[in-house]
């Protein structure tokens, strides 16, 4: 069998990390893909979720989410059920099993699975391990709230920017420093660091080349104990704060790594390893006498208990425990009576907690569809709320009132691609180390607008065409902005923004001077565009229940609901009579006639994904167009009149999906769009929660 091969009727191909069926497309993490090729090799095998993790994420200590989420991406991208499977199976205790048939791309069906030969490119493209799990920017479609949210501004401030990944901090008793694991892009071991906060620089105190990670602070502030994977041996060691000898504590074969350290600096709460009954649990390790004791043990039937933080009286301990895939729930345990209480009920992944200091607990999770932070009570479901400071924060650590956290981002770049001469190449026209992205150029040419985060919140900026003259326009600080449109005077922009949980359409001149909301409700809006006179504006709503497309006059006059089918990012036509738009998580671009009210699907080619990346200009539409055969994509086309398609340039960048990447000049000399430079994980910093 060649290396590209089909389950069931998807298309599968490694190269280039893709899974394609009838036109769509999915771009795997290398590592997800490298689970369902080892999980391909042995069909209708049961395959262990160690020999996973020993294969894919060999030489690593990650948590167990890790396999767990990749098995979670692999059924969203098959429309696979969990309870009703039928490509991957789950196996109680055991691991799983790929249940669909398997074939070679040239329609030869194999029982065993892939040939030798995909099993040699499989082992090729492993690549250095790393603990990191990459969280790309997600589509930003929220759903509707059902907790309380928080409503406070708070003072948010970078803390590092190193090249390459910060992540799993844990703040100092005193307040004053953190500690941090750090991984250089392109190495493969990882090394603890200190930093005073309100400090520019850091110190390295581990002394091993190892993969090291999860950092804790002794309550004297003179030790950080932090686990190790040497070549696959885990062990828990131990470090001056500022540098020292390094000595070994513990030898555990957990795959998770978390610590925390007694008020009392006598004991260690960490993850083990139950290897009779495959479980994860948490022990405590004794500082004096060197002994472990068991702390408590899951049911069987669960898959273990992990991330262990101490109270601040040292009287409970709480911790996340796995009841089964992609299901997690924070627990506390009183260490005097073991009285055993949930504190959740969420039914989703934990991605890290800690403690306040009035015994509250902050946790990350995207029980509500993206990754927040929230804020609850030790009493099971009391006073939940989310606290508003923008997706993808994990791992918080918290002391005295200051809040550490992972911030996860994209560096994305936007490039200028001039249409005006056949030969000449794209060329980064904002670059940065932060995300930007969302371009939308003026009417007149002269004036870009963009989202970018490198004022440490996702905020709304103009620049001249060329990419000079940088101006933050909006300040909202708390959440997530994106998708600014030009007005066709070009003296106001439109863009969404979710300061209060839900996403609504505000406005603001171009001087970045008068804003206002400009869509309220108990609903989401989102994806605004000015129709061709800038009367009003249209928008994607979740008003009825499903998405459709509104529209709203400026003059603040009552919306009116435009599609009846489903709709979303709309886009008028010059003269006004026609509405063209897309759908949620629909291929394609349809048309409506303002004056019949007819609509029929018009381009079928458009990824879902791509929901923003075209244009209507006087006579054509243009729209990207992505090939599952090779990277890049194709600009494309439609003439409205012979209805014939022709690709007009290539494009051999990496561009996002599932963000507005994609803006076209008025008299379409340029085109300018998102370019993926990397990803990275920074720590940001929180003075008062």
């Amino acid at each position: 069998m060649d290396k590209n091969f089909y389950i069931d009727q998807w298309l599968i191909q490694p190269s280039i990390n893709r899974v394609t069926l009838d036109g769509k497309e999915w771009r795997l993490e290398p590592k997800i893909m490298q689970v369902l090729c080892i999980l391909a090799e042995r069909p209708n095998e049961v395959v262990s979720r160690d020999f996973l993790f020993d294969t894919v994420w060999k030489d690593t200590v990650v948590v167990d989410m890790v396999l767990t989420r990749a098995i979670s991406e692999l059924r969203t991208v098959f429309n696979d059920s969990p309870t009703a499977p039928r490509v991957i199976e789950t196996i109680p205790k055991g691991g799983y099993r790929l249940i669909a048939p398997v074939r070679s791309s040239n329609g030869s069906s194999s029982d065993k699975g892939l040939s030798q030969t995909t099993n040699q490119y499989v082992r090729n493209i492993m690549v250095a391990a790393s603990a990191v799990v990459v969280i790309t920017l997600a589509i930003f479609f929220t759903l509707s709230q059902t907790w309380e949210s928080s409503s406070i501004d708070y003072d948010i401030k970078p803390l590092t920017a190193l090249k390459g990944w910060e992540f799993h901090p844990d703040i100092s008793a005193d307040g004053k420093a953190v500690a941090f694991v750090w991984q250089r892009a392109g190495e493969n071991y990882s090394v603890i660091c200190t930093k005073n906060i309100g400090a520019n620089d850091h110190k390295v105190i581990s002394t091993n080349a190892s993969l090291n990670f999860a950092p804790s602070w002794s309550p004297d502030g003179n030790q950080i104990a932090f686990y190790s994977n040497d070549k696959g041996k885990v062990s828990v060691n131990m470090v001056p704060a500022y540098g020292g000898k390094e000595r070994a504590l513990i030898q555990t074969k957990a795959q998770v790594a978390a610590l925390s350290w007694s008020p009392d600096g006598q004991q260690i709460a960490f993850v083990d390893f139950d290897s009779i009954n495959n479980q994860h649990l948490i022990s405590l390790y004794s500082i004096s006498t060197r002994s472990i004791e068991r702390l408590v043990t899951p049911p069987r039937s669960y898959w273990g208990d992990s991330y262990p933080r101490y109270s601040p009286d040292g009287k409970q301990i709480a911790f996340v425990r796995t009841l089964g895939e992609g299901i997690q729930e924070l627990f506390v345990l009183n260490l005097k009576t073991r009285e055993l209480s949930p504190i959740t009920d969420i039914h989703s992944s934990i991605y890290g907690f800690d403690w306040t200091s009035n015994s509250e607990l902050i946790f990350s999770s995207d029980f509500d569809g993206q990754i927040d932070l929230w804020e609850t009570s030790t009493k099971k479901n009391k006073d939940m709320k989310k606290i508003v400071m923008g997706k993808g924060k994990q791992n918080p650590s918290v002391v005295n009132g200051q809040l550490v956290v992972e911030e996860w981002n994209t560096d994305t770049d936007i490039f200028r691609l001039s249409l005006n001469n056949d030969t000449t190449s794209p060329h980064p026209l904002l670059e940065s180390t932060f995300w930007d992205l969302h371009p939308d150029v003026s009417s007149n040419g002269k004036k870009i607008v963009f989202t970018s985060n490198q004022s440490g919140n996702f905020e709304i900026w103009s620049a001249n065409a060329d990419g000079k003259s940088l101006k933050k326009l909006t300040k909202i600080e708390r959440a997530l902005t994106a998708n600014p449109k030009w007005s066709p005077k070009g003296d106001m922009i439109a863009f969404d923004a979710r300061p209060n949980g839900l996403s609504h359409i505000y406005l603001i001149d171009s001087a970045g001077m008068d804003q206002y909301q400009f869509t309220k409700g108990k609903f989401n809006t989102l994806a605004p565009n000015w129709s061709s006179n800038g009367d009003h504006i249209y928008y994607g709503s979740d008003e009825t229940g499903i998405w459709e497309v509104w529209k709203k006059p400026i003059n603040g006059n009552k919306a009116i609901q435009v599609t009846r089918n489903g709709g979303y990012a709309a886009k008028e036509s010059k003269d006004g009579k026609t509405l063209f738009y897309t759908k949620f998580r629909e291929a394609g671009i349809w048309h409506k006639n303002l004056q019949t009210g007819a609509e029929t699907l018009l381009i079928e080619n458009l990824a879902f994904s791509d929901w923003s990346n075209w244009t209507v200009m006087d006579q054509e539409i243009l729209y990207i167009r992505r090939s599952p055969e090779q990277p890049g994509v194709s600009l494309m086309a439609y003439n409205l009149d012979t209805k014939e398609t022709n690709v007009i340039r290539e494009i051999r960048t990496n561009l996002p999906k599932a963000d507005a990447t994609f803006a076209m000049a008025p008299d379409g000399s340029f085109l300018l769009f998102g370019h993926i430079k990397g990803y990275k994980g920074d720590l940001i910093y929180v003075s008062q929660l």
